[in-house]
């Protein structure tokens, strides 16, 4: 009779460990779940700022000019500078005006061929081989 009686504390007992040790075992899934997503996380962080950086470096910002001084040669367009060492397009109505140019100081001096007051000027930065939109609003060469 004594096996009886004892019976139900055995079983209660039993169940009690498997609580245990199911939580256990939920416990460490979760632990190792949150683990492997932080460091893929931290992975794909690090890749998202690399592919950034390459955006920021390839992006092609227009310079801004500021004013022309000068309508024919050795005419200076001052502009605000987009790129440290740029190399700029300079176009007069839609046309594209000599090679390729660099600022110094933000200034470009160069011949502008016959042009007058009446001239749109715009510049375009030109880097790895591609070229930004031209400035906007386009200028126009003081004589």
């Amino acid at each position: 009779m004594d096996f009886i009686k004892n019976k139900g504390k055995g079983q209660g007992a039993l169940e009690y460990l498997l609580i245990i040790g199911a939580a256990l075992i939920v416990a460490v899934t979760v632990i190792v779940l949150v683990i492997s997503m932080s460091g893929s996380s931290t992975e794909q962080a690090g890749q998202q700022g690399e592919t950034l950086s390459t955006l920021i470096d390839n992006a092609l910002n227009p310079p801004v000019v500021t004013y022309i001084n000068g309508c024919g040669d050795g005419a200076k367009i001052h502009l605000i500078e987009t790129e440290t060492n740029g190399t700029y397009k300079i176009y007069k109505d839609g046309t594209a005006v000599g090679g390729i140019y660099t600022a110094s100081n933000g200034i470009i001096t160069l011949d502008l061929e016959s042009a007058e007051s009446t001239d749109r000027i715009t510049v375009s930065l030109v880097k790895n081989n591609r070229e930004s939109r031209p400035s906007t609003p386009s200028s126009r060469c003081t004589p």
